[in-house]
């Protein structure tokens, strides 16, 4: 009876080892036939010449941005187009097992010809994580920049001055306010108030997280405005969109953005659109929950220098 125990765990034990391989090697194995590899990134405009990301940086919207990847012999293997959404984001999906570490970014073409100068308008792609056959790509930011400063700039009166402008022509972007010099704070119930919808930069509430983030973002959000996420609506989704992480997920997103464009907030625009971008394509409910906890956290972490606008959305 004991030889038959004995028997019985020892084979136990060699199926838990045999199978365990082999289901691990059967999973690798399917998800490499569909796996796919995520590129994300950001495209802004350099409006103090900054050279480098800031809080006077403007996102670009409509900016063409181009992938190109090469083979060892430095040949042109495939290249993939992108443009970028209200947020200067580009987000695309290239379909199959493939390995994307030899590509690098590139701008193309600005969609403003007040700042259409190429910064650094080349950067590669670095592999964030891969499993299962599935590959997330980021790329550092990439931007344009005008001739000169803007007006508002902190470096604009040490700029050297340009001949007038016979034919002077409107700016065709928006010159957002300066932001906050200290560091705010403001919870999505602050953002969602009427008297407060004059600090909205480059957001708007009744804008799409569809048109906000991209349709490859944000597809699984419906028709839910970026006011429906601040206010904690139902949203009319497809699972797990409509579930309580993905939409909590989705309000601290928007909110943490809000903060970020208006002042030394603890987290950069690029920051909280790429590591949105990582969650929603890791389809994980528990990473979605996580990542909203911690913006729910940096958005309620401090003081909130918001106050009353004036009639109109103006100071």
């Amino acid at each position: 009876m004991k030889a038959n125990k004995m028997d019985a765990k020892m084979g136990k034990n060699l199926f838990q080892r045999l199978t365990l391989p082999a289901l691990v090697a059967m999973l690798l194995n399917a998800t490499a036939i569909r796996g796919d590899a995520t590129v994300v990134g950001s495209v802004f405009c350099d409006q103090c010449l900054m050279g480098k990301p800031s809080i006077w940086g403007s996102p670009m919207h409509d900016a063409n941005v181009m992938v190109d990847c090469k083979n060892s012999n430095n040949a042109m293997q495939s290249s993939h187009q992108a443009s970028t959404s209200v947020l200067g984001t580009f987000v695309f999906k290239v379909s199959g097992n493939v390995d994307l570490s030899s590509c690098s970014a590139r701008l193309t073409g600005s969609s403003s010809s007040s700042c259409s100068l190429f910064g650094n308008a080349e950067q590669s792609l670095n592999l964030d994580w891969k499993m299962f056959g599935e590959a997330f790509y980021s790329v550092e930011p990439m931007f344009f920049k005008p001739e000169k400063p803007m007006s508002f700039c902190p470096n604009s009166s040490s700029s050297s001055p340009s001949p007038p402008d016979v034919n002077p022509k409107p700016p065709s972007i928006s010159l957002p306010p300066a932001p906050f010099e200290d560091a705010s704070s403001c919870t999505h119930d602050q953002w969602a108030k009427p008297e407060h919808l004059c600090y909205w930069k480059f957001l708007s509430p009744n804008e799409t997280a569809r048109e906000a983030f991209g349709p490859a973002l944000a597809q699984g959000y419906g028709n839910a405005t970026l006011m429906d996420a601040l206010n904690g609506k139902r949203i009319d989704a497809e699972w797990p969109y409509r579930s309580r992480a993905y939409r909590g997920l989705l309000r601290e997103t928007v909110t943490a953005l809000l903060n970020s464009y208006s002042s030394k907030f603890k987290y950069s625009p690029f920051t909280v659109v790429a590591q949105f971008t990582d969650v929603i394509s890791s389809n994980s409910s528990r990473a979605a929950a996580k990542l909203a906890h911690e913006f729910q956290t940096a958005n309620s972490g401090g003081k909130c220098l918001l106050q009353t606008c004036k009639s109109g959305g103006v100071f």
